[in-house]
């Protein structure tokens, strides 16, 4: 006679719904008889030592017992073992909607695994049949194909190996455009050279002039055809099918402007100074500024939302929404390594990121890539949201950073001498 003993195996997989069975193996003599002790799910026993039933609906999760052979000779023998009942996985929750030209990119965090690995995530336009998917643990995919000027709404649901969960909650509406973030980007240096990347063009710049103040900024028109370049001074020069619709280089300034946005029809744009006053041009609204206000930092940079608001961010981070903009937070009340340079907003409008000049990122209502603290070389001056998401910071040496972006080179090589002080895509 022996005592008895259990197998090795402590854990087994069930499905709700789904009928499931385990046999539970043991060894001695006389023959051993198997019990065990905690809460089995509903639908699911344990007879003549198999592990058996349907586990029913709801009764998704794991259940921790404790299995025991006994054959009359002690001591019995006992292990541990988790029941997992394992349904669809939970819905995801989607992040961001950035149009493109035909194209929509969707970003999403997953929701509750069900108990089993998820396999894909599949994106899927609520009024049509167009979607993409992503194999995890991706969590964004683009949508192609689709028409320009149409707006679209979408969905993201999750597959394991029991099935598709259910549809996230829907997106906001988005409409894909031609304008917008080009596969490519510009750098700007405070002589006026316009250094590109990728698609991006040189339409002209101030280059070899003889400058009243140094560049401070460089905006592209919506179709990425031309852009505006805005000097510390005010002063406001256009190139391609950027138009000029007047610059404050003439005014007797309080402060030097330091950011510079657009209207989302090209017609209009906004300077920004360093003590929050706001110059509008063109069919640029405005909105409200901070320039009769004692702020804890001077503002360094301007992020635009269409026609009827916009953004302004401090060194300290503190972030100033007016208009349409809407406020999603700020890095105001944080202890910073280093001051904030820049910010940039979402295609959509939807959020902005700031960036510091060690290189640090932060996500306001858009998904967070990575970030070049602590890596960069030189000085983080800039930060542009990419065509398909994410986004790239440029450095006053030439250097570029891409997350959750297409790389498309730096300008350490250039042969700039001035530094660079804007980055646009």
């Amino acid at each position: 006679m022996s005592q008895s003993k259990t197998d090795l195996t402590n854990a087994a997989t069930f499905s709700d719904n789904a009928p499931g069975t385990f046999t539970v193996t043991a060894t001695g003599f006389p023959s051993t008889t198997i019990s065990e002790t905690g809460a089995l799910p509903t639908g699911v026993t344990l007879t003549g030592g198999v592990l058996a039933g349907t586990p029913a609906v709801g009764t998704a999760g794991s259940y921790p017992i404790t299995l025991k052979a006994a054959n009359g000779i002690l001591p019995d023998a006992t292990q541990s073992f988790t029941l997992t009942v394992a349904t669809i996985p939970g819905a995801p929750t989607i992040l961001s909607v950035t149009p493109g030209d035909g194209q929509v990119t969707i970003t999403w965090a997953p929701g509750s695994t069900g108990g089993r690995p998820i396999l894909s995530f599949e994106a899927d336009s609520v009024s049509t049949m167009d979607s993409c998917t992503a194999a995890a643990p991706a969590t964004s995919c683009t949508v192609t194909g689709l028409t320009n000027g149409v707006p679209y709404t979408f969905t993201v649901l999750a597959t394991n190996a029991n099935g598709p969960g259910p549809h996230s909650l829907p997106s906001a509406a988005v409409t894909p455009t031609s304008n917008g973030p080009i596969p490519g980007y510009w750098m700007a240096t405070s002589g006026g050279a316009v250094l590109t990347n990728g698609a991006a063009v040189n339409y002209g710049s101030p280059a070899g002039l003889a400058l009243n103040a140094p560049i401070v900024s460089l905006v592209p028109t919506p179709d990425r055809k031309g852009y505006w370049m805005a000097g510390a001074d005010g002063g406001v020069f256009s190139y391609g099918d950027a138009r000029f619709f007047g610059s404050a280089g003439a005014e007797n300034l309080n402060q030097p402007i330091v950011g510079m946005a657009a209207t989302s029809d090209g017609m209009g744009y906004w300077l920004v100074a360093a003590d929050g006053g706001v110059f509008a041009y063109g069919d640029a609204s405005f909105q409200g500024s901070l320039g009769a206000t004692v702020l804890n930092a001077p503002i360094v940079g301007m992020a635009g939302n269409g026609t009827n608001g916009y953004w302004l961010v401090g060194a300290d981070g503190g972030v100033f929404a007016y208009g349409a903009a809407g406020f999603h937070g700020s890095a105001g009340g944080e202890n910073l390594v280093a001051p904030v340079t820049g910010i940039a907003a979402l295609a959509n409008g939807s959020g902005y990121y700031l960036v510091a000049a060690d290189g640090g990122v932060f996500a306001y209502n858009a998904p967070f890539f990575g970030s070049a603290a602590g890596t960069a070389t030189g000085v983080v001056t800039g930060i542009t949201a990419g065509a398909g998401g994410g986004y790239t910071l440029a450095s006053d040496v030439g250097g570029a950073y891409a997350y959750g972006a297409t790389y498309f080179g730096n300008q350490h090589n250039s042969g700039a001498v001035d530094p660079v002080i804007a980055i646009a895509s």
